[in-house]
C-alpha cells in the first residue's frame, strides 16, 4: 500500500472535515465575539499609530514599544489586513484559532497511535467554546503550539538529537508569544511526561547517555523561552492574585460543561454529550493506571502511564490555579479546557476496536454539525443587531469619538430566551468603527492592560474616566457615564453616542445617567426596530470631528443599507 493510500485510509475523514470546516468559517465569517473587534482595531493601529493623519487615535493610544506575550495574532492580523479586507482577515484568524489546534492535535496523536489520530475531530467542537466567543484568540492560537510541542517531544523521544531539542525550544518560544497559558501547560506536560520516562527507564536498568540524552534535549528546549517568560513575569509583578471560584464551584463547572454552553440554556445536549465522553475517558484512564500501577517501578511503564498521569495532573491544576494573576483573569476558565483536550491522547491509547472507531468518528461529526447549527442560529440574531453598524459608519465622519451605551445587558430571541449566553458581543462591536477615518470608540478595557501592544496614553483611560472603573477591574458592567470628567481631563469631546437596545427595569448594565448625557444631543440615526440609535452631541468644545450630520436616517434608507449588506455577505 502506498503512502497516499495509507494517509487517506487513516486520516481522510479528518482532513476532509477540517478543509470543509475552515472553508465555511472563512467564507461565512467572521463570527461575532466580545474582544474580536478590539484585536482587529489594535492590529490596524499598529500600522499607523503616531502618524499625523491619525491625530485622534494617536492622542488616545500609544504603542507598548516592547515585546508582548500576545503578539502572535497581531502579526498575523497585520499581515492579513494588508492583503484582504479587515472582516475577511478576522475570519481567517478565527479559522486558524479553531482549526490550527485541531490539526496540531492530529499531528501529536499520529505520534501516539496513527490509527486513532482521527480523534482530533473532537478537538473542533471542544475549541468552539466560550473562550472563543469571548474573543480570546491569543489563548486559542497558543493551543496550536501546545500540541506541536507535545508531538515534537514524542518524536524527540524516538530520535534524540540536539537540533530537535533546539527546534522544540523555538516552538515553545512561539507558543509563549501567542499566550502564556498554552506555554505553561506545554511545559508542565513535557516535564510530567519526561519524569515518568526517566523513572521507567531507570528502573528498567537504562543508564548513562541512553538515559539522559532525551532529558538534556528537553532541558535545552526549556532554557530558550524561560528568560523571556521571566522578563514577562517581572513586568507583571505587583498585580493582584485571587483564587476566584471556590473549589466546589470549579468541580461543578467542569462536571456540567459550563465552558461549552454557548447559546440559550436549553441547548445543553452538546455540553452534556461532551462531558459524558470526558467522564468515560477519565474513568477508563484511572482504571488502567490502577491496573498498571506497578509497571513504573518495575521498569516496564508504557507511554500511557505518562499520558494518563498528565491528565490527572491537569485536573489537579484546574483546582489550584488562581483565577486572577499576572494582570489577567479567567485563568480557571482557560485551565479547564486542557484536561478536555488531553483526553484525546488518553483515548488514542485506549481505543482498539474498529466498531468504536467508526462510532466515535460519526459521533464527532454529528456533534460538530449540531454545534455549528446552534452557533449559526444564535449568530443570525446577533448579525441582525450588528447590521446597523454599516449604516452608522456612513453617518460618522473622520476624527470623531463615539460613546457606546448598552441599554439592555441581554439580547433576546423571538421566543424571549436570552441569546447568546456567556458573552456580550455588543459591548465592543462598535470598535469596528475605528478601522477607518481616525475614529475612537470610548469603550476599550483591553487598552488599559499592559499585556497588549496598544495601550491608553497616561491620563486617557476611558474606563476609569468615563465609567469610574477600578484598576484591574474584572467586571465589565457599566453603571456610570461621567462624560464631563472625561472631557475635562483629556480635552477631547464626546462627539457621538451610540445606544444599543432599550432600557429594561433593574438591568444591572444600563447606566442610570444615560438620559442626562442625551439631553443635549440630536438623533441622527435610528434602525427600523428602534434598537439601535445614534445621537450627535451638541457641545461647545472644539472638535476635530468632520461630520456635521443632523438629519434622521429614514427606515427606507436603513432597509436599503441592510439589503446591500446582506447581498455583500452572500
Amino acid at each position: 500500500m502506498t503512502i497516499p493510500d495509507t494517509l487517506l485510509r487513516r486520516h481522510g475523514l479528518f482532513l476532509a472535515v477540517v478543509v470543509v470546516y475552515a472553508a465555511v468559517l472563512i467564507t461565512l465569517g467572521p463570527l461575532a465575539t466580545n474582544d474580536g473587534p478590539i484585536h482587529l482595531s489594535f492590529a490596524d493601529m499598529l500600522g499607523h499609530i503616531g502618524d499625523a493623519d491619525w491625530p485622534l487615535q494617536s492622542q488616545m493610544y500609544m504603542s507598548a514599544g516592547t515585546l508582548q506575550p500576545n503578539m502572535a495574532i497581531y502579526a498575523i492580523l497585520r499581515g492579513l489586513i494588508l492583503v484582504v479586507a479587515p472582516d475577511r482577515a478576522e475570519a481567517i484568524l478565527q479559522a486558524l484559532c479553531l482549526v490550527g489546534p485541531a490539526v496540531a492535535a492530529w499531528y501529536a496523536l499520529r505520534k501516539i497511535n496513527p490509527d486513532n489520530a482521527w480523534l482530533a475531530l473532537f478537538a473542533l467542537p471542544l475549541l468552539a467554546n466560550q473562550l472563543f466567543f469571548l474573543g480570546l484568540y491569543n489563548f486559542l492560537f497558543s493551543l496550536t503550539g501546545f500540541f506541536l510541542a507535545i508531538g515534537w517531544y514524542l518524536d524527540l523521544r524516538q530520535h534524540p538529537k540536539l537540533w530537535r531539542g533546539l527546534l522544540l525550544g523555538v516552538v515553545l518560544v512561539l507558543t509563549l508569544l501567542s499566550h502564556a497559558a498554552g506555554f505553561i501547560m506545554a511545559v508542565l506536560a513535557l516535564i510530567a511526561l519526561e519524569i515518568v520516562r526517566l523513572l521507567g527507564d531507570w528502573h528498567a536498568g537504562v543508564r548513562g547517555r541512553a538515559l539522559w540524552t532525551v532529558s538534556g534535549c528537553v532541558v535545552l528546549a526549556l532554557c530558550l523561552p524561560l528568560p523571556l517568560m521571566a522578563w514577562f513575569a517581572l513586568r507583571q509583578h505587583g498585580y493582584p492574585t485571587e483564587y476566584g471560584p471556590k473549589l466546589h464551584d470549579r468541580v461543578f463547572s467542569m462536571a456540567r460543561g459550563k465552558l461549552f454552553r454557548l447559546q440559550s440554556r436549553d441547548n445543553l445536549l452538546l455540553p452534556h454529550g461532551l462531558m459524558a465522553l470526558m467522564l468515560l475517558t477519565l474513568l477508563a484512564t484511572v482504571y488502567k493506571i490502577w491496573r498498571e500501577r506497578h509497571h513504573l517501578l518495575r521498569g516496564d511503564a508504557t507511554l500511557f502511564t505518562g499520558v494518563g498521569l498528565t491528565l490527572l495532573f491537569f485536573y489537579g491544576f484546574c483546582l489550584v490555579v488562581p483565577d486572577v494573576s499576572g494582570g489577567g483573569w479567567t485563568h480557571f476558565l482557560r485551565a479547564q479546557l486542557f484536561p478536555m483536550l488531553w483526553a484525546l491522547p488518553c483515548a488514542a491509547l485506549l481505543i482498539n476496536k474498529s466498531w468504536m472507531r467508526w462510532s466515535l468518528a460519526t459521533l464527532a461529526v454529528i456533534m460538530l454539525v449540531v454545534q455549528f447549527y446552534q452557533t449559526w442560529t444564535a449568530q443570525g440574531q446577533v448579525r441582525q443587531q450588528l447590521t446597523a453598524l454599516s449604516a452608522i459608519d456612513g453617518q460618522i465622519g473622520a476624527h470623531c469619538t463615539v460613546l457606546p451605551v448598552i441599554e439592555s445587558s441581554t439580547q433576546f430571541d423571538q421566543k424571549g430566551i436570552p441569546n447568546p449566553v456567556g458573552y456580550e458581543p455588543l459591548f465592543q462591536a462598535t470598535n469596528r468603527l475605528e478601522l477607518d477615518r481616525d475614529r475612537v470608540v470610548l469603550f476599550n478595557f483591553l487598552a488599559r492592560l499592559s499585556v497588549y501592544p496598544i495601550q491608553f496614553r497616561p491620563g486617557h483611560d476611558t474606563q476609569e474616566l468615563l465609567y469610574h472603573w477600578e484598576p484591574q477591574q474584572t467586571a465589565v458592567n457599566v453603571q456610570r457615564l461621567d462624560v464631563g470628567r472625561f472631557e475635562q481631563k483629556t480635552g477631547i469631546p464626546v462627539d457621538y453616542v451610540l445606544v444599543w437596545g432599550q432600557p429594561r427595569e433593574n438591568d444591572p448594565v444600563s447606566p442610570q445617567d444615560t438620559q442626562r448625557v442625551l439631553n443635549n444631543a440630536s438623533l441622527v440615526y435610528q434602525s427600523v426596530d428602534q434598537q439601535v440609535r445614534l445621537y450627535r452631541r451638541n457641545q461647545d468644545m472644539p472638535t476635530m470631528c468632520t461630520s456635521q450630520s443632523s438629519h434622521m436616517v429614514t427606515s427606507d434608507k436603513f432597509q436599503s443599507a441592510a439589503i446591500k449588506d446582506r447581498l455583500r455577505q452572500n
